[in-house]
């Protein structure tokens, strides 16, 4: 599971100079040696709705949350996600629950297979021809 470290605040949405500051909090306690990749870091002064004042550590910055598909925020498409099991953002940062898209809730990982479109449409095609040529 990731470790979540709280960190207080300024109590105001996440601006790209409240994140440099939760940075810079950090760096002051000693405690961004400590931070592994991965590790998610929550500005509690943000709030406790959704994911508000989740980022996440990625050996240089703390990366805000992805709200392009979501409200509640994902990990960012810049985050290496498959680096990690699918349990190790469970329960840390939370997803909404969907009785058709997420019925469990759990945390949605967003992939662009765009660079390798040719291949892929390449081997759906083999894969139906080798099915047309079986029946």
């Amino acid at each position: 599971m990731a470790p979540l470290m709280s960190e207080p605040g300024h109590g105001e949405w996440l601006s790209d100079s409240s994140v440099v500051e939760c940075e810079a909090e950090l760096k002051r306690a000693g405690a961004l040696k400590l931070l592994r990749v991965g590790d998610v870091v929550w500005d509690v002064a943000v709030g406790d709705e959704g994911n508000l004042g989740r980022m996440v550590w990625d050996r240089s910055y703390l990366i805000d949350l992805d709200y392009k598909y979501s409200r509640m925020g994902e990990l960012s498409p810049y985050f290496h996600s498959l680096a990690f099991s699918p349990s190790y953002f469970h329960r840390v940062i939370r997803t909404g629950v969907n009785p058709v898209v997420n019925p469990g809730g759990n945390p949605i990982v967003y992939l662009d297979v765009s660079p390798w479109g040719q291949e892929l449409a390449a081997n759906l095609q083999l894969l139906q021809d080798r099915a047309t040529t079986a029946t």
